[in-house]
């Protein structure tokens, strides 16, 4: 199984399994420029490195600007990686991360702007790891950002009539791997059809790897309500540093696109074999389901208090 896809690697959450969080839309069509998703940020942590600094930076998750001064994004992109077991790692200082602006934004040196995080709410206010249930968070920027739209949210968790009838379309966008060899700096998005709760459960246990003692983290389980899950028709899925990205669709009373799921974790490895047997298609991507009334609220909330 692909686990949680941490800041901009493709892997579980020790970096390394069959079961990851994302990255860039496997095999996604490039975004043309500023005007396709202007909403759609990178998310840098700093290394320091032989004195490097933000600017030398790549992405290492996805996020969505919802208002001029937040950012939603994966729970999981928030870890400062400074434990090998994900269920003591703490969250990261805000200084230590930022957001890039900028369809080319992927290498922090050819953002557009770079804007630095003055705090970082998760859910419960959690300090210590994150719930794998609800793998979200907000970033609350040091400044407003004044030249982008920020993306819609759903008005209210009803917005979406038979969302997981199988027939629902959605666009997935993020900074992660576009193909098995390389990513390059552009943002990339693709085509995703939301699946019923069974089949989401069905794909997840055919394609996941078989895991000994496996934790929460490494495996995480299928919530019917706090998560959706995709599969696209033409293998344009999920990777590695398109986690905390966002899944965009439009409902039949509003067709604006709104953002209704944030790019959590995956299951299966997008390899050449699996794309030369026709299978590719079928690896579902779980998205933290941004439709789930207490999701919705924790946002909305967060968001008015400040």
């Amino acid at each position: 199984m692909k686990s949680f896809a941490f800041l901009g690697l493709a892997l579980v959450l020790t970096m390394a399994s069959a079961s990851s969080l994302h990255s860039n839309i496997y095999h996604g069509d490039p975004v043309a420029n500023d005007q396709q998703f202007p909403a759609v940020v990178a998310i840098y942590e700093i290394v320091p490195f032989m004195g490097s600094t933000m600017r030398d930076q790549d992405a290492e998750c996805t996020g969505t600007l919802i208002a001029d001064r937040w950012v939603v994004t994966a729970g999981h992109c928030v870890l400062a990686h400074t434990d090998d077991d994900v269920a003591n790692d703490k969250i990261v200082s805000p200084e230590k991360i930022a957001v890039g602006l900028g369809f080319n934004a992927r290498h922090a040196k050819n953002a557009n702007t770079i804007v630095s995080v003055e705090k970082i709410v998760t859910w419960q206010d959690r300090q210590i790891s994150f719930d794998p249930n609800h793998d979200i968070a907000l970033l609350k920027l040091s400044q407003p950002v004044t030249n982008i739209s920020p993306a819609q949210l759903p008005e209210s968790a009803n917005d979406f009539v038979d969302l997981k009838s199988g027939v629902h379309t959605a666009t997935a966008v993020g900074y992660g791997w576009t193909s098995q060899a390389a990513r390059d700096g552009i943002l990339h998005y693709g085509s995703e059809v939301i699946q019923p709760d069974e089949i989401v459960e069905t794909l997840i246990k055919k394609y996941s790897a078989p895991t000994v003692n496996p934790s929460p983290y490494e495996t995480p389980s299928y919530n019917l309500f706090s998560m959706l899950g995709v599969t696209s028709p033409t293998g344009q899925h999920g990777t590695s540093g398109d986690s905390g990205g966002p899944l965009f669709s439009a409902s039949a009373s509003n067709p604006a696109q709104v953002v209704i799921g944030i790019d959590s974790w995956g299951v299966g490895d997008p390899t050449r074999a699996m794309l030369n047997s026709g299978e590719f298609d079928k690896l579902p991507e779980v998205y933290t389901n941004l439709l789930y009334a207490e999701h919705l609220d924790f946002v909305k909330k967060t968001i008015k208090n400040g």
